[in-house]
């Protein structure tokens, strides 16, 4: 019976229809709008990775002369420093930073303890406050430094530079906030 219905209904098909679909060519697909859709997501990803990473402090800065990173820098001192009873070392911390403003616009840097002086300029100022527009060398003086803090420098008001005694190593080390 099914073969029945089958072939009666194969014969009551146009032959019209019939050579319609024989001469019918499925139309060409061109590869261009996938391929150029893939390039477009991997611009995306790598554009999202590109802002992830970016440096997103307005000046570069340099802490004894290497460049910050969140690895801290050991911070070279002149003399060799001893604990005294309460746990802060003898001796001030001086370590020099070198702040460049990346768009030439002023940058504030502010420190959370101690003062800044320029050590190039004869006029010995001190300041907890100090505009940069391009490039100048600081020297960030903490008098009596406690092993037990973190000492922070900012950049208009944001964190920028972190300053901890690493007590595994023995030295001072600054690293990026």
């Amino acid at each position: 019976m099914k073969h029945e219905v089958l072939t009666r209904a194969i014969g009551e098909l146009d032959d019209e229809l019939i050579a319609d679909a024989y001469a019918y060519k499925p139309r060409k697909r061109y590869a261009l709008p996938r391929f150029l859709a893939a390039a477009a997501c991997l611009v995306l990803v790598l554009a999202a990775a590109l802002a992830m990473t970016r440096d997103t402090l307005p000046a570069e800065i340099k802490v004894e002369g290497a460049a910050l990173s969140s690895i801290p820098i050991p911070i070279s001192q002149p003399a060799a420093m001893a604990l005294d009873a309460r746990g802060s070392l003898s001796g001030p911390l001086s370590p020099m930073l070198t702040i460049e403003s990346k768009s030439g616009e002023a940058v504030t840097v502010t420190v959370s303890d101690g003062v800044l002086t320029q050590p190039l300029y004869s006029l010995q100022e001190e300041f907890t406050s100090y505009t940069v527009s391009g490039k100048v060398q600081l020297c960030w003086t903490i008098e009596e430094p406690d092993t037990g803090t973190v000492y922070t420098l900012s950049l208009d008001g944001a964190p920028a530079v972190t300053l901890r005694y690493d007590e595994a190593n023995g030295y001072w080390a600054a690293a990026r906030a």
